[in-house]
């Protein structure tokens, strides 16, 4: 599998994330990547809070569950076909193996949810 701890990877895996979360469908529009991670959180907790009730539930497994749900305020990649297609450009690769294939779309949503954590971690939005 490649590598995704580098920091050119998640500079895309975060710039991708930023571009995803879409305010316009609430009448909003941010130009600050705070500002964009703050009504993200919104949208979040006031959609999907209540998941974090439920026994084991934590915010990584949260916010998985949350993007697997294809929200309005963040739009994702969800199809098979997309998933590989930026995994591709994001690992600068012409192509995966079949098994690497069935691992990224296996771990997808988990492992934006991870990105997006930490993603609000550098900008200081407590999740």
């Amino acid at each position: 599998m490649k590598r995704t701890n580098t920091k050119k990877f998640k500079q895309k895996v975060f710039a991708y994330l930023l571009e995803c979360i879409d305010p316009e469908a609430y009448g909003k529009s941010f130009k600050q990547p705070c500002d964009k991670l703050n009504f993200f959180k919104g949208c979040l907790y006031s959609e999907y809070g209540h998941e974090l009730l439920r026994p084991g539930m934590t915010k990584q497994k949260m916010i998985a569950s949350y993007f697997s749900g294809l929200p309005s305020c963040c739009t994702i990649a969800f199809s098979y076909c997309d998933i590989i297609e930026l995994s591709k450009q994001w690992h600068d690769v012409n192509e995966f193996t079949e098994k690497e294939e069935d691992k990224i779309c296996e771990n997808w949503f988990n492992f934006m949810a991870c990105q997006m954590i930490k993603l609000c971690e550098s900008y200081r939005v407590e999740l």
